[in-house]
């Protein structure tokens, strides 16, 4: 998956570059304001806007992403304002780790909207799906957070075999074969919120 990174400052492009990097993403290019931005976006058309920071370094970028619908995640505690309409995009808080940003790009690039702790435009669960069980819904929840088998055993206290066995009932209900698809298929069904 391809990102563009765009922050007004070079730490903030840093972090966000890094963060990016975390998660497997290919950063293509680095954009300092929006019109370095917006040719970015020419050159890779294809490419995925990581963005971050205050609700006034945020402005410029988000006008351009909405300017041209391009698919974008914001990582931020400033208050989201109203998505594109025609583009999927994330919105995250500062706090979220690889393992969340990562499910959020791929969400995103799958063409949805995902905003953490409500908002957002999560589609409904499709007629004739099976419902995850609350287990198998905490199971997910953890996977989400990048939470490795043994992980979610102890916090859920049960053992790295039942774990195993939620997983492939979840994956099996949701008709994913990786974590991450399931992640993305629990989102699009309504079934998970980030």
């Amino acid at each position: 998956m391809e990102v563009i990174v765009a922050a007004g400052s070079a730490g903030q492009r840093s972090r966000l570059q890094e963060a990016a990097r975390s998660t497997g993403a290919a950063v293509v290019a680095l954009a300092g304001d929006a019109d370095a931005l917006a040719s970015a976006l020419r050159a890779s058309p294809e490419a995925l806007v990581l963005t971050g920071g205050d609700a006034r370094e945020l402005a410029p970028f988000w006008r351009t992403v909405r300017r041209l619908q391009a698919p974008s995640v914001v990582v931020s505690d400033a208050r989201h304002p109203a998505a594109p309409e025609a583009a999927p995009f994330g919105w995250l808080g500062e706090g979220a780790g690889p393992g969340l940003l990562r499910v959020t790009l791929e969400a995103v690039a799958g063409g949805l909207q995902v905003a953490q702790a409500g908002g957002g435009a999560l589609p409904l669960l499709r007629p004739g799906s099976v419902r995850l069980s609350p287990r198998e819904r905490e199971v997910l929840e953890r996977v989400a957070a990048g939470l490795s088998t043994k992980a979610i055993a102890r916090q859920l206290a049960l053992s790295p075999n039942t774990v195993k066995f939620h997983l492939r009932e979840l994956f099996a209900k949701l008709g994913a074969s990786t974590r991450s698809g399931a992640v993305v298929e629990a989102m699009r069904r309504g079934e998970l919120t980030l």
